[in-house]
């Protein structure tokens, strides 16, 4: 279990991936090496209900032939989501777990920022709750 300090440092790092899906340049490979990063040390009753059956190997090993979308997905496979594009060429995503009771959206450039961010926006509000 974590104590209070690693609890606002994982805190810190899901603020980071929100800052860095907010950002046009967001590498994706980056990005998403870091979600999978806190899901898997983050608060158990939060992250263990929606943490990936991807190894961090097999991510990579999705990153390397640039499925990058193919690889969010699987990040949030045991999340409810949604995902569609705007008209303006924006994707949009969805994103519910069990700890935040309801969903949260986050547009981006593409599906797995957009999905990433969604994600990591659900997880700051379930610790905003705390």
């Amino acid at each position: 279990m974590m104590n209070d300090l690693d609890v606002g440092a994982w805190g810190q790092q899901v603020e980071e991936i929100v800052g860095q899906c907010d950002c046009t340049a967001a590498a994706s490979a980056d990005l998403l090496l870091k979600v999978h990063e806190i899901l898997g040390t983050g608060p158990a009753r939060i992250c263990f209900p929606i943490r990936p059956d991807i190894s961090r190997g097999s991510l990579e090993a999705l990153l390397e032939a640039d499925a990058f979308e193919s690889a969010a997905l699987r990040l949030v496979s045991n999340c409810g989501y949604m995902l569609s594009r705007g008209g303006d060429g924006l994707f949009i995503a969805s994103v519910v777990i069990p700890a935040a009771g309801r969903d949260y959206s986050f547009s981006g450039p593409s599906a797995e920022v957009a999905l990433c961010g969604a994600l990591a926006v659900s997880l700051q509000e379930c610790l905003a709750v705390e």
